[in-house]
Order: structure tokens, then C-alpha cells, then sequence
């Protein structure tokens, strides 16, 4: 059971998406804090070309 969680672990981080999750939060709460609208146009962006690029591997 306990090998089977760790498998588990290790097939999400290899897909990337807890990355793309800490980058999405972090990315919110800077712009949260810094209430720049710029930056957080930029970021959704580059966080959208990303997730791109997850799907749809070049």
C-alpha cells in the first residue's frame, strides 16, 4: 500500500502538475499583493502557454 502512494507521487510529479500548481499559486498571490494588472495578464499567459505545452508535448 505504501509503495503504491509512492508510485502515485511520483506519476504526478512527472506530469508536472504540482509544478504548474505552485507556479499558478505563487503567481496569484504576488499579483494579489502587488495588485499590478500587467503582471497578471503576463503570467496568465505564460501560465496558459504552459499548460500548452503539457498537453501538447512539441
Amino acid at each position: 500500500m505504501k509503495g503504491d502512494k509512492h508510485r502515485y507521487f511520483i506519476i504526478i510529479i512527472n506530469t508536472g502538475y504540482v509544478f504548474i500548481l505552485a507556479l499558478l499559486i505563487i503567481g496569484c498571490l504576488s499579483c494579489y499583493w502587488l495588485k499590478n494588472e500587467h503582471d497578471y495578464a503576463v503570467f496568465t499567459l505564460l501560465f496558459y502557454r504552459l499548460l500548452q505545452s503539457y498537453q501538447n508535448p512539441l
